[in-house]
């Protein structure tokens, strides 16, 4: 018996009408249409389904990297909800559990480690960049951010860790002192 195994159809960011595959140099030109340009700092939180399963993490970090230049800096959200019993994440781990149960939960729970914590339910683009060794990571154990490029180690050392959002992002914006781009937050 023949049986003829197929590989599904690769989708990706470009698409022709047949559906195929028209590599990496196309997502390097539709992520410079997005407004990537060389030297800002670009914060990036991306499906790669959504994106297409013709483009690996590490291809999209190269690209972005590559349109960054030298003087651009790329951030990603590398947070770990699990190092919190506030959050939603632990809430469900323990919902159910006696207080004998919950506090051996805690017990069992590994602090962070910004070098080695990996970042849970950010997907395989922030995974690929936060294991990046010149990558730096900012110390907040819930909400942290990785980055790589010229302003890394700056941006990441302005996470305030009273605040889970507000350091790393604002002082991108405040500095760039530039408005969105209309494509940001746009599902491609």
């Amino acid at each position: 018996m023949n049986v003829l195994l197929r590989r599904p159809p690769v989708r990706s960011l470009a698409l022709d009408d047949r559906r195929a595959w028209r590599g990496t140099s196309v997502l390097e030109g539709e992520l410079r249409e997005l407004g990537v340009r060389a030297g800002r700092v670009l914060v990036v939180h991306a499906s790669l389904r959504g994106l297409g399963l013709g483009f690996e993490a590490g291809a999209v970090v190269s690209a972005l990297r590559s349109l960054l230049g030298a003087e651009g800096t790329l951030v990603v959200p590398t947070h770990t909800a699990g190092n919190s019993d506030t959050s939603a994440l632990f809430r469900r781990a323990v919902e159910g559990m006696t207080t004998a149960e919950i506090a051996a939960h805690k017990a069992g729970m590994s602090a962070f480690d910004r070098a080695t914590t990996p970042s849970q339910g950010m997907g395989r683009l922030a995974e690929t960049v936060r294991v990046l060794p010149e990558a730096v990571r900012s110390a907040h154990p819930q909400t942290s951010f990785a980055a790589v490029g010229a302003r890394a180690a700056e941006l990441m050392e302005g996470h305030d860790p009273r605040c889970h959002l507000g350091g790393v992002l604002a002082a991108g914006q405040a500095v760039r002192g530039r408005r969105r781009h209309p494509a940001a937050g746009r599902r491609l």
